[in-house]
């Protein structure tokens, strides 16, 4: 974006050199005067021209680096809800993880109450059917 502004103000400062050189000229030579002053005008008329496209040139680079913006903190914000959603996921399977480790570890412990239990229970048998 910068090189293009300095190369309208380039273009701006040369055309306002030749409009002076043709001003300078008109003054000095009275037989040409009218032919120079129409292209003087024309001249001035493409200048504004080319200074209101500038402008609207501007104003649409203006629009979309807002929307740039917009659409940038739109991503980091999404991106962030993501990294979120990751991490709670990483926990919540980390939780599964000790939870079935648990649960594991609880069905060993009522396999080994039962078969405790039944032990004891072949055992009382036994003894009242030896006695």
């Amino acid at each position: 974006m910068a090189p293009s502004k300095l190369f309208v103000f380039a273009l701006s400062v040369a055309l306002i050199f030749v409009i002076g050189t043709f001003k300078a000229d008109v003054s000095s030579d009275g037989s040409n005067s009218s032919s120079l002053k129409v292209q003087l005008d024309q001249l001035n008329t493409k200048i504004q021209f080319l200074d209101s496209q500038i402008s609207e040139k501007s104003q649409e680079l203006k629009k979309k680096d807002g929307i740039i913006a917009e659409q940038e903190k739109l991503f980091n914000d999404r991106s962030s809800v993501i990294q979120s959603l990751h991490n709670t996921v990483a926990s919540l399977q980390a939780c599964l993880s000790l939870t079935s480790m648990c649960l594991m570890k609880s069905r060993n412990d009522i396999v080994v109450v039962v078969a405790a239990f039944s032990w004891f229970k072949d055992s009382q048998r036994l003894r009242t059917g030896r006695s």
